[in-house]
């Protein structure tokens, strides 16, 4: 699996923070320079579809943004929650902001039905799935956590952990007006039961 940290180079205090969670983990990631973009999610989007691209000879790709925090260790729910995914599955979120009610799968697992946020990925790229899918279909892409949860969500299959993984830290958001993280928590149990 390989493991990705996108960073704006003129961020480096984000990336400081988050390397060191990932060595509180023991997780190795390659650090992916961010592009930036005019607004903010046009960079978010460009950035995480050029991951997308670099790595798509890779079974699995594990995307994080710098400004990602665990909220426990990462590796056992990731080993837990694999064995309750069905083969075609196409998106594991390791952390979601939920906009309506998610389905229970199984122990570790529920149903994505739409929700934001894109801090924490694990992708399946298998034949004929979700990133073949989008890198057919990057050039009709405008707000990427937008897009996934209007197009890609209804189509494939993906599901989000149970409990919450990760979330974002308390940092002004490049891509939104959002500063305040902890409502992807509040939402997540909201809607996540």
């Amino acid at each position: 699996m390989k493991a990705v940290v996108i960073n704006r180079e003129d961020r480096p205090e984000r990336l400081k923070e988050s390397l060191k969670q990932f060595d509180r983990y023991g997780m190795e990631v390659e650090i992916f320079p961010a592009i930036i973009g005019n607004p903010g999610w046009k960079g978010c989007r460009d950035s995480h579809l050029a991951v997308l691209e670099k790595y798509r000879e890779e079974n699995f790709i594990l995307i994080f943004e710098d400004d990602v925090k665990f909220l426990g260790d990462p590796m056992q729910p990731i080993v837990d929650a694999s064995k309750e995914l069905p083969p075609d599955w196409d998106i594991l979120y390791l952390g979601i902001s939920p906009n309506k009610p998610y389905r229970k799968y199984s122990e570790h697992l529920f149903k994505v039905n739409g929700g934001y946020t894109t801090h924490a990925m694990l992708w399946h790229n298998r034949k004929g799935g979700v990133i073949e899918y989008i890198l057919k279909d990057k050039l009709s892409i405008l707000k990427w956590d937008v897009y996934l949860s209007s197009v890609i969500h209804p189509k494939f299959k993906c599901f989000c952990l149970y409990p919450l993984l990760c979330t974002q830290r308390q940092e002004k958001s490049d891509t939104c007006k959002r500063s305040d993280a902890s409502t992807i928590e509040s939402n997540y149990h909201k809607f996540v039961r």
